[in-house]
């Protein structure tokens, strides 16, 4: 049973490949009228650019058929705004590059198709907005297949900075179609769902009329072979993305067998590397002078510490010194006379060596 999520996959992309269809269909259409069927059935929307820059507004108006563009002062589109309306016309905001935060990120290839819900999860950590204050939208720039990432843009906007400039322009009797950057294209549309217009007109209502019946008597009669590929394609897709995520536990549980395999070498080489201790014993009572006493010893780690009473104290550095077991000998206090038996108290410390001398 296939999840609801796939099913809704599943049916973007059948609406998109049906649209591309439809465009593919009709322009070759269009191309078989004369010119002047062209001009009365196909209408290019105009465009009207508003753009925002702190709390001004200035805006200019593309006309698509005279391939003209002109300034329009705010009170012109309040005057206007039926007319426009009235028009396929495209109204664009464009937002100053201050008001935005644009950030390049990595996803994981497998996130393509939920993008979206995967950045709007993670914004809290990768921006200083949670989702609940910002509107954002992204591109994907690049798709790394052998390292599985995927390079994305992020751009933001505050929902308190762009909530009133809406509401500004919808007093006008404007429905704004795609909220974007200056100076940065048109790609990005920062523009809530809920506050798009209805989709965008781009033919007149003859011209839909007879472009759907003649669309509905192809597709009563024509079979599309790449609809098939497609599912077989999404079919395809899925069987591998499940794959990739096994191949993907399965590396992992190799990784971890083989450091646990490397664990014990490691404690076996490290008992190896350390100097038995009966070996220890056995150096200083051949290296230490015979009128020596060691009243105590302490052996952590690679240090020892000897305490005792020597009537030549100041030899033991040099004989330890001398000795291949022991690196780093110096006295940790001074020495002192012993009044009870006359002999210097000392106490030595040294580094054991990694290593027994061979």
């Amino acid at each position: 049973m296939m999840d609801s999520p796939g099913i809704m996959l599943k049916h973007l992309a059948f609406m998109a490949t049906l649209r591309d269809f439809q465009e593919w269909w009709l322009t070759g259409f269009g191309f078989l009228l004369p010119e002047a069927a062209q001009r009365r059935l196909w209408q290019t929307p105009d465009i009207l650019y508003i753009d925002a820059d702190l709390d001004l507004l200035s805006a200019r108006y593309l006309d698509a058929q005279l391939r003209q563009e002109r300034e329009l002062r705010i009170d012109e589109i309040r005057s206007r705004s039926e007319a426009l309306r009235g028009r396929d016309c495209n109204v664009i905001v464009r937002l100053p590059t201050s008001r935005v935060l644009i950030k390049p990120m990595l996803l994981p290839l497998a996130a393509e198709r939920n993008a979206r819900e995967v950045l709007a999860f993670d914004m809290d950590r990768q921006t200083p907005f949670t989702e609940d204050r910002i509107f954002f939208d992204y591109r994907v720039i690049g798709r790394d297949v052998e390292n599985d990432r995927l390079r994305v843009e992020l751009i933001l906007t505050r929902r308190d900075h762009l909530e009133p400039l809406l509401d500004q322009i919808n007093s006008m009797g404007i429905i704004p179609h795609r909220v974007t950057v200056q100076n940065e294209g048109a790609e990005w549309n920062l523009l809530p769902a809920a506050r798009r217009p209805a989709a965008m007109r781009l033919f007149s209502g003859r011209t839909r009329s007879l472009a759907g019946a003649a669309l509905a008597l192809v597709l009563a009669v024509l079979y599309v072979p790449p609809l098939t590929q497609t599912w077989r394609l999404s079919n395809l897709e899925e069987k591998v993305f499940a794959l990739r995520a096994q191949a993907t536990q399965a590396r992992a549980l190799r990784e971890e067998y083989q450091a646990l395999l490397a664990r014990p070498r490691f404690l076996a080489a490290a008992l190896d590397a350390r100097v038995p201790v009966i070996d220890i014993l056995n150096e200083l009572t051949i290296r230490l002078p015979n009128n020596t006493w060691i009243s105590q010893l302490a052996l952590r780690g690679d240090r020892i510490e000897l305490q005792g009473e020597s009537g030549a104290a100041g030899a033991i550095i040099e004989l330890l010194d001398q000795s291949g077991y022991f690196t780093d000998v110096q006295f940790s206090s001074a020495t002192t006379k012993s009044t009870a038996t006359n002999k210097d108290r000392f106490h030595v410390s040294a580094r054991v060596a990694p290593r027994p001398p061979e």
